[in-house]
């Protein structure tokens, strides 16, 4: 009991189900699919040049989508442990975590763990090492993604951009003409379903 007659682990305990929301959305980003899941959509709408025809909530549901589809597994075994007739809640909670942890471990690349146990002294299979290796490698794939998947959007561009010019009509925006043969290429080679069994498949 404080000097001011508050009990301080009755605070700690109530306050703990607010701290747990505020780290939601840097778990969410950090420890799942989504960082990837949102570069890679990010890239499929600038590839495009739709940012009116993809809105921001859309790209955000398509990343939400992606990462869903690769977590479920990891969801559905951490939930699991919830369901287990278990008294104790911290050993519940390390239950829950085992798969999430597994998870991370196993698409965490090596050299990143690394790298990140001899910036901090820590050891590779640390959480703290095993969350950032796996938000980096996340990040580092995203990107390589990403260029894939805006390259041949700029050949298309750079084409439509020269045809413009050899046909004199410098006064149209390339955009504009563009547009539509990347969204017919993209429907004709049946992108939607490409983008969405490249990423799943990048989780092997």
């Amino acid at each position: 009991m404080g000097p001011l007659g508050i009990d301080a682990a009755d605070v700690a305990t109530r306050s703990l189900p607010f701290v747990v929301l505020a780290l939601l959305p840097l778990v969410a980003v950090a420890a799942t699919a989504l960082a990837k899941a949102l570069v890679v959509t990010a890239a499929l709408r600038t590839g495009l040049s739709a940012e009116r025809l993809l809105p921001g909530p859309v790209v955000w549901m398509l990343g939400f989508l992606l990462a869903g589809i690769v977590m479920l597994p990891t969801f559905e075994g951490a939930w699991t442990a919830f369901g287990q007739p278990e008294v104790d809640l911290a050993a519940v909670g390390r239950a829950a975590l085992e798969p999430w942890l597994e998870f991370l471990g196993r698409h965490a690349a090596p050299e990143e763990r690394a790298f990140l146990a001899e910036l901090t002294g820590r050891s590779t299979g640390d959480p703290l090492v095993v969350v950032a290796g796996f938000f980096l490698t996340e990040l580092a794939q995203g990107l390589h993604m990403a260029v894939a998947i805006l390259a041949p959007f700029l050949a298309v561009d750079l084409l439509v951009a020269q045809a413009l010019v050899l046909a004199s009509m410098t006064n149209v925006p390339a955009q504009v003409v563009s547009l539509p043969i990347k969204l017919a290429l993209f429907l004709a080679a049946d992108g939607v379903h490409l983008l969405v069994r490249g990423f799943v498949e990048s989780y092997p």
